[in-house]
């Protein structure tokens, strides 16, 4: 990973090999993060995307094997349980140009990924919700 601090935030490049969200939650632990934003795109690998199923309250995932365009990354920082939570959705575009999109549990970046962060001062934490079994901003 390679970074650079911006004014309100940081700009990271992370390299062929690095794993998604880990490394986030790394860099956010490192550098003492509160909250963040993030938008992205590069390359990934190695995919795991989930679809929340509301009426289940549960996710369906589904493994992506290949490398595909990570044609955007959006995404935020809180905490939950006291421990850095990044919530991230991309959506990818295989050789075929057809997107696949969801929830991003996990990936390997394919050859890179160019990624935004901008940062807020106040510390977000999230909750469960009985309502719907997710654990939300607690605002």
């Amino acid at each position: 990973m390679e970074w650079r601090e911006i004014r309100g935030g940081f700009v990271v490049r992370l390299e062929r090999g690095e794993a998604l969200p880990e490394e986030l939650v790394d860099f956010a632990r490192e550098k003492g993060l509160a909250a963040a934003f993030v938008s992205g795109l590069g390359t990934l690998q190695a995919v795991e995307l989930g679809y929340y199923d509301l009426q289940a309250k549960a996710y369906i995932r589904r493994q992506f094997p290949r490398a595909y365009e990570l044609t955007s990354l959006t995404g935020n920082l809180t905490f939950l349980e006291e421990e850095p939570f990044w919530h991230l959705h991309a959506v990818l575009a295989d050789r075929e140009f057809r997107a696949i999109s969801g929830h991003l549990f996990r990936a390997t970046v394919a050859a890179t990924a160019e990624l935004l962060l901008l940062t807020q001062e106040e510390r977000i934490e999230r909750k469960a919700d009985p309502e719907t079994g997710l654990k939300l901003w607690a605002l």
